[in-house]
């Protein structure tokens, strides 16, 4: 995203667009087949159903406050901090998986 946010040219947004959405798939995708891994083979589908659904609320729910967003701010602005947001899990990942002891 933060190459989509300065908003240079057309060519450099469709590139970024791309690239955001093959990451984000790739995140759900595996996170779903890690949790599913984990839980009994009689509720997976419960799991992955609850999973999914929580999937589509939270999609909702950013799409509302991207719209709510986009009429307070300029989209450059609305993209640039969509991508400092979306550092905060990742930091978060990276310093737990640095500070956890191994085994």
């Amino acid at each position: 995203l933060f190459t989509i946010s300065p908003l240079h040219s057309f060519g450099v947004l469709l590139v970024g667009t791309f690239l955001r959405g093959f990451g984000s798939g790739i995140v759900w995708v595996l996170s779903t087949q890690l949790l599913l891994q984990e839980v009994p083979g009689h509720i997976q589908g419960r799991v992955f159903s609850a999973e999914f659904a929580g999937f589509t609320l939270m999609a909702a729910v950013g799409a509302s406050l991207g719209g709510v967003a986009l009429d307070l701010a300029p989209i450059g602005a609305v993209v640039g901090w969509t991508a400092a947001l979306a550092l905060v899990p990742a930091v978060g990942w990276a310093l737990w998986m640095w500070l956890r002891k191994p085994g």
